[in-house]
């Protein structure tokens, strides 16, 4: 792809400037490792293989010989800090940051600011006599929700300070996970009896007295493993992860957490009660037992031992033996038939088998893609839909009508590895005629499943389509348009079968000869469920208008909106060119982008950033909506209120001249982006968006940018893939397919006038003429690789050496790295997250 070869030239950059940052190579770098201490105060076991740093930088004041470490932990849930200050002269006037006491400086998302411009960014401080009063500051989101974030607990004793600190993760907007790193720093303020004032503060990382309003001096701390990973309880058999010790009264150990997709998964279970059991519930969907949702499998405890692991997908439950979906999945250890929790084990099924084997399948050839339970349970208040694959759980589907039955579906994303037929066999169960309304390959039919007689009695129907084409394919089963609790109802669907047979050879080549055509010129965007399109070379919605203040939606909607036009923000003949500005949509864009499901997209053209942490694109007031740039790692970022966040490194330059689009269904649990039409992150929102505004480009210094913006266009729709490649593929022909003008010019070709007007032949003298005046002009392009040879031999053999026009080549290469490098450099010094 056109993006990687800059996108690693920026990587080097940013490296090669971190280590020219005014405090990076001075700052300290630690660990936490896993585990979970209880906080209250006093040190318990979980600390004793936590690694122990000094707090020992003078950063104010004078040295009072005060001496005072920190360690720290992690889990899934909380960072958790211990101090231990060695201070027997206590003293507390002033409050915090003033008498004895501690700070801790939180850098969440590492971004190394030179102030507090970032959502993670925060601190808080405490008094010694007083663990119930903290104080906080940072950035304004940052204080705010770090008030809710951290608790901490203190022991005073005659010759010391304890605090323990637990900063919840969820609280501050992030997901703690190994190899995370954050920027971090500790602060122990002392004061000496009879003062009113601080006598001296040291710190871990900061020297300078600056941790309080500039996380660019935190030093980095990595979350780790856990100690006790170092020093197994039994030694283990090849290839066993031993999560317990075969002596302890209960527990549970697995070979592995990560499987591929359809690989068995042995664990070794044992417990107290005959009736001790454990299952395995979906973690990304946050089920558990007790919780309202059934496992994927189970099985009692007593059906394994020491010597002969149990194969989970051999297991009792409602899918038993049916292959995990790609995911996280918890094991859970539960006591005596009931819902207390013993242990815990996560594991990871990987795509890659899943995806390979779908691959390429052979002519007919049936690959099981998911089991899904797909069914009507009979009642009014019990009518739902199950997704097994997806560990969603039931929605229901009331009330029981037409408009409700008709949002209720399930889309599976599949993979069709070549153009032909495809065919889909269905196994399901139906106590009496049931139906759904299946789409594929742009149709929708109403299918009949026949009555099996039961709902355990399961049987099959095929279903085929021709003259699909490779690619990604959605799948959609849905209630049908008529659908009612009376007459219609929905099968039970077990899982579903897709076999691919690939068309002619000869006929493969028919599709991409269209799209490489000159006709593409005149391809249309999607308009399916296109709620605004802002055209940059239709800004009137019917002609382009370079002095016009108001952007014209060309989708027919009318929502159009106001933009301010000065020397740097202006329109060209096809795009409008944005430089640190503002520019608010109408408010039916916020309802677009608020909804359950929508799609954005924008086209820019050569995009330079100048923001000195951000380079913000789409914004909203609140933030909750907003697509970006950060300078730190160069990541493009989309931030959907506290949702996980699609993001990407090489940022910079999958923006330049590309069309971006985001997908977000919250039905679905899906939040995806796309550059030039390829898939490039996907996470899964649990809330919607909630912006309450939204705008374009951003004024601010910390955040502006410049560019062509080609394009933008909302959808109230989630736009598949074929849709967004079709979309890519109109705006390629519109935007960037700069090279027509230049093929119409072969007229030099074409006219041998140069060739058949011997002028230069038959005049001699104007031979020797640029005799002279060809060397004045080749010399002087021969300077520039003259003294760059100087300093690189070999590269000065190279441009003897080569034809003519290599040099051309290569100085243009050059320069295009010189550009790169000048104006990346320009921005990667400064690190944020919002």
């Amino acid at each position: 792809m056109k993006k990687f070869l800059s996108a690693a030239l920026a990587a080097l950059l940013l490296a090669a400037s971190a280590g020219t940052a005014v405090y990076a190579a001075d700052a300290p770098a630690g660990e936490a490792i896993k585990g979970t201490p209880t906080i209250d105060g006093k040190i318990d076991d979980a600390w004793a293989g936590a690694p122990v740093y000094s707090i020992d930088r003078l950063k104010d004041g004078r040295d009072t010989g005060l001496k005072s470490t920190f360690s720290a932990m992690w889990d899934d849930t909380a960072l958790y800090v211990l101090i231990i200050a060695e201070d027997s002269d206590h003293s507390f006037e002033g409050g915090p940051s003033v008498g004895d006491g501690m700070e801790i400086y939180l850098d969440l998302n590492n971004a190394k600011t030179m102030s507090f411009d970032d959502d993670g960014q925060a601190y808080f401080a405490m008094c010694a006599n007083d663990a119930g009063t903290l104080s906080y500051d940072g950035s304004a989101y940052g204080k705010m929700i770090l008030e809710d974030a951290a608790s901490v607990a203190m022991t005073t004793e005659d010759g010391r300070y304890i605090y323990e600190a637990k900063i919840l993760d969820e609280a501050m907007e992030v997901e703690f996970v190994e190899g995370m790193q954050i920027g971090f720093d500790i602060q122990v303020n002392d004061q000496v009896s009879g003062e009113t004032s601080r006598s001296g503060a040291y710190g871990w990382s900061d020297d300078i007295n600056k941790a309080w309003e500039s996380p660019e001096v935190y030093g980095t701390l990595t979350l780790a493993g856990g100690a006790a990973a170092e020093a197994p309880a039994a030694a283990p058999a090849a290839g066993e992860l031993v999560i317990d010790p075969l002596d302890a009264p209960y527990g549970m150990n697995v070979e592995k957490t990560t499987f591929a997709y359809g690989e068995d998964i042995m664990i070794t279970t044992w417990g107290e009660n005959t009736t001790d059991w454990v299952g395995i519930y979906h973690a990304e969907e946050d089920s558990v037992p007790g919780g309202g949702s059934s496992s994927r499998q189970w099985f009692y405890c007593y059906m394994s031992d020491g010597d002969e692991p149990w194969n989970l997908m051999d297991g009792e439950g409602p899918y038993a033996g049916a292959p995990l979906a790609p995911g996280k999945y918890n094991l859970y250890f539960c006591f005596n038939d009931g819902y207390e929790i013993g242990k815990t084990i996560e594991i990871t099924v990987l795509e890659d088998g899943a995806s390979a084997e779908a691959a390429a399948p052979a002519a007919t050839e049936e690959v099981v893609i998911y089991g899904v339970d797909f069914k009507d349970c009979g009642e009014n208040v019990n009518l739902e839909f199950q997704r097994s694959e997806s560990g969603m759980g039931s929605i229901a589907l009331k009330p029981l009508d037409a408009a409700t039955a008709a949002t209720c579906w399930w889309d599976f994303e599949l993979d069709i590895p070549a153009d032909g037929t495809v065919k889909f066999v269905v196994t399901y169960a139906a106590n009496g005629d049931r139906y759904m309304d299946v789409n594929f390959n742009g149709t929708t039919q109403k299918v009949t499943c026949p009555s099996t007689g039961d709902f355990g009695v399961f049987t099959t129907l095929e279903l085929t389509y021709e003259n699909v084409k490779a690619g990604k394919q959605t799948l959609r089963f849905a209630a049908p348009a008529d659908f009612n609790n009376d007459d219609i109802k929905t099968p039970n669907i077990d899982y579903f079968t897709m076999s691919v047979v690939p068309s002619a050879a000869a006929e493969t080549p028919a599709a991409p000869a269209e799209t490489t055509a000159p006709a593409a010129a005149d391809a249309a965007w999607v308009t399916e469920g296109l709620a605004a399109l802002y055209d940059g070379a239709n800004n009137a919605n019917g002609s382009q208008d370079k002095e016009t203040s108001t952007w014209k939606d060309s989708s027919g909607n009318g929502i159009d909106f106001e933009i301010d036009l000065d020397d740097s923000n202006y329109w060209t003949d096809n795009a409008f060119h944005a430089n640190s500005a503002w520019c608010y949509f109408d408010d039916a864009i916020v309802d677009v982008v608020n909804g359950e499901k929508f799609s954005v997209e924008i086209v820019f053209g050569e995009f330079t950033g100048y923001g000195a942490s951000f380079n913000t694109f789409l914004n909203s007031d609140n933030d909750n909506f907003a697509w970006f740039i950060r300078n730190d790692g160069d990541f493009l970022e989309f931030k959907n209120a506290g949702n996980a966040r699609p993001k990407v490194a090489g940022g910079m330059d999958f923006v330049n001249n590309s069309t971006l689009t985001i997908t977000f269904d919250f039905d679905a649990c899906e939040a995806n982006m796309y550059v030039d039409g390829t898939l490039i992150d996907q996470q899964f929102p649990v809330s919607t968006v909630g912006a309450d505004t939204m705008f374009l480009a951003h004024a601010d210094a910390s955040r502006n940018w410049e560019a062509d913006v080609h394009c933008i266009r909302f959808y109230n729709t989630v736009l598949t893939a074929d849709q967004i490649a079709a979309n890519v593929a109109a705006d390629q022909a519109k935007y960037f397919t700069a090279a027509a003008p230049v093929e119409e010019a072969p007229a030099v070709e074409e006219t041998p006038v140069v060739e058949e007007t011997p002028v230069v032949e038959e005049t001699p003298v104007v031979e020797e003429t640029p005799v002279e005046e060809v060397p004045a002009e080749e010399p002087a392009e021969e300077e520039v690789p003259a003294e760059e040879p100087a300093e690189e031999p070999a590269a000065e053999e190279e441009t003897v050496e080569a034809p003519a026009e290599a040099p051309e080549t290569f100085d243009f290469g050059v320069i295009a790295a010189v550009a790169a490098i000048v104006s990346a450099a320009g921005y990667a010094l400064s690190r944020k997250f919002r």
